[in-house]
């Protein structure tokens, strides 16, 4: 059977991209993964400050990257970023990272279309936010689906240009619900870099009773919209 010239290239970008996206994470995945040892992390920061100016590009290549591949903790690269910039310069850095790869993944997303997406999401986490489809307050949850800690942020950037929000309103919503997120890991990392250990700790231990209960939260409300949405059908 002759193979169709649009269906050809309809299928070869997405092809490119879902390969180089493997590529990006067998080659980068170990180094993250290795983040998780003290040693490791110093190593990371480290080779940034050896880069000067240049280090803050490496860095917010990272996190670009940390949302792209999203099976990557970003955690780890706001921690570093507190570290090496403070809190207030390693947020500015990761908001303009997770932005530039926000963007980047919209419009892939936009132009590829759901077949795309379910390479990248399984299509039964893809099925949990069907409901974005059919309400009538998406910006209101999209905001709370980013604002609520230990929801599946990177996830959702992959998930919600399939509903009908508009770029702008997406961009603008996704980078203020992140705010606290990002500076409580940033200011994490600060308190590492000035040895206040004691305020580390605190500040890891309230982040992760928040995650827990963010993920609970999650869930109760992903299947109370679901639940309306199958009972106005």
């Amino acid at each position: 059977m002759k193979i169709k010239k649009d269906d050809l290239k309809k299928w070869i970008v997405p092809t490119i991209i879902v390969v180089l996206l493997i590529v990006c994470t067998i080659v980068f995945f170990p180094i993250f993964k290795g983040l998780a040892v003290a040693e490791k992390r110093n190593e990371l920061v480290y080779f940034i400050r050896s880069k000067g100016v240049w280090g803050v590009l490496v860095l917010l290549g990272l996190q670009v990257l940390q949302v792209v591949v999203a099976i990557i903790p970003g955690e780890v690269v706001e921690v570093i970023s507190g570290v090496l910039y403070g809190t207030i310069g390693g947020y500015i850095i990761c908001t303009i990272g997770v932005l530039l790869s926000s963007i980047l993944v919209f419009y892939t997303v936009k132009k590829l279309g759901k077949e795309y997406v379910e390479k990248v999401v399984t299509s039964e986490k893809l099925s949990k936010f069907k409901f974005l489809n059919d309400t009538t307050k998406l910006n209101s949850i999209i905001f709370l689906l980013f604002f609520i800690p230990g929801t599946p942020k990177d996830l959702l950037t992959y998930v919600v240009p399939l509903t009908k929000v508009k770029p702008l309103h997406f961009f603008i919503i996704s980078t203020f619900a992140r705010i606290p997120s990002i500076i409580s890991s940033t200011y994490a990392g600060a308190t590492i870099d000035q040895g206040n250990f004691k305020m580390t700790l605190i500040i890891f231990a309230i982040t992760g009773i928040v995650g827990l209960l963010g993920i609970y939260l999650n869930d109760k409300i992903v299947k109370k919209l679901n639940k309306k949405r199958v009972d106005t059908k």
